[in-house]
């Protein structure tokens, strides 16, 4: 056997070798998904009675008496940046 084709042989059992490999450990890793959704589950996975709990610290209800206290009316938002053509670069990289 010539020994660039020998060679190719080599490459494509290793090549083989890696993905029957990278297939038994992804199929090996892997669980089943159920194709039916639970009764009660929420789409999140959580029951429908503890999402709220589970996704708020503190309980079901949100705290919104922040939104009318002084301190959040004094914030004010961020000032836009400028930016100049001469900090921007070329507009066509290939051109000189």
């Amino acid at each position: 056997m010539p020994e660039n084709r020998k060679r190719t042989v080599i490459y494509l059992l290793v090549l083989l070798g890696l993905l029957v490999g990278i297939f038994w450990i992804l199929s090996k890793n892997s669980s089943p998904a159920s194709s039916t959704p639970q009764a009660g589950l929420a789409p999140g996975g959580l029951s429908s009675s503890s999402a709220a709990r589970e996704l708020l610290p503190y309980g079901s209800k949100l705290d919104t008496s922040i939104l009318e206290s002084e301190d959040f009316k004094a914030l004010r938002a961020a000032l836009p940046v400028g930016v100049t053509e001469e900090e921007l670069g070329k507009s066509d990289l290939f051109t000189r």
